[in-house]
């Protein structure tokens, strides 16, 4: 409730300091950006138009690696932001965007429903237990079989745990909303989420385990302006704007950790 309060306090903020000089033309802004940044997103969107009369922000949100792809075969997107370097990599190489610049980090939680008495890691090995994952090709994914092969070299687990896990593997998202949907409906008993993901969904109570830092490597999410983008300026400012200290609060009000 207070992460909310916050957020809705610095929209607010964000939104009454935009004063228009005079009517602008339309424009629509184009981001995309990973399925993670869904809720931080729509609150920068919408204090971005605020603060930019006459701007609309289209985001479309998806897995980082599909999203890349999408823009490698020429969809329309202004701006670009990764729930991995992975991903900013292959587009910057590509010659698909700008130098991108490190905006916020994240980190792996486990969730489960609060009835199904799955409070550890450990727990997780249960047969027939049915859990949920991001798919390898997916940020989450790799950052998930990484936590794992961690834990199997954590002496607080053991050397097959990760094995073990893996085998009560039931499905393999494209993307981490994928995965709190399907804990959350009751289709996996648990699945491995970014921390920021871990909240009430429709009613439901989740349970969330954090991973330990040292058994996991933490998220890093960049974003750079799209080359050749129709609206190259305004991509610019939207960059810069997620980088403000202003920007900055909206993520840490959403549970994003600083890249500082």
């Amino acid at each position: 409730m207070f992460r909310l309060l916050a957020v809705s306090a610095i929209a607010a903020m964000l939104m009454s300091a935009a004063v228009p000089a005079r009517p602008a033309t339309p424009q629509t802004l184009t981001v995309f950006a990973a399925a993670s940044l869904h809720n931080a997103f729509a609150d920068m969107g919408a204090a971005f138009e605020a603060a930019h009369p006459g701007v609309s922000v289209k985001l479309n949100f998806d897995g980082s690696q599909i999203l890349e792809t999408q823009i490698f075969n020429g969809a329309p997107a202004d701006v670009f932001a990764s729930a991995d370097e992975r991903s900013m990599d292959k587009a910057r190489t590509a010659g698909l965007v700008d130098t991108p610049t490190d905006f916020a980090r994240n980190s792996l939680v486990m969730i489960s429903q609060f009835d199904l008495n799955i409070r550890s890691p450990r727990d997780l090995t249960r047969a027939g237990l049915k859990l949920a994952i991001c798919a390898e090709a997916v940020p989450c994914g790799r950052y998930t079989r990484i936590a794992l092969q961690k834990m199997s070299a954590d002496p607080n687990f053991w050397p097959n745990y990760g094995d073990q896990v893996l085998h009560n593997v039931a499905t393999q998202e494209q993307n981490v909303e994928g995965v709190v949907q399907k804990v959350t409906v009751g289709d996996a008993d648990a699945g491995f989420v970014y921390a920021t993901d871990a909240i009430v969904k429709g009613g439901v109570k989740l349970v969330s385990v954090p991973v330990p830092d040292e058994d996991q490597e933490i998220a890093t999410y960049p974003i750079a302006a799209v080359k050749g983008s129709a609206n190259a300026a305004l991509a610019q400012s939207f960059v810069e704007f997620v980088l403000s200290s202003d920007g900055q609060n909206v993520f840490h009000a959403r549970g994003f950790r600083s890249t500082k």
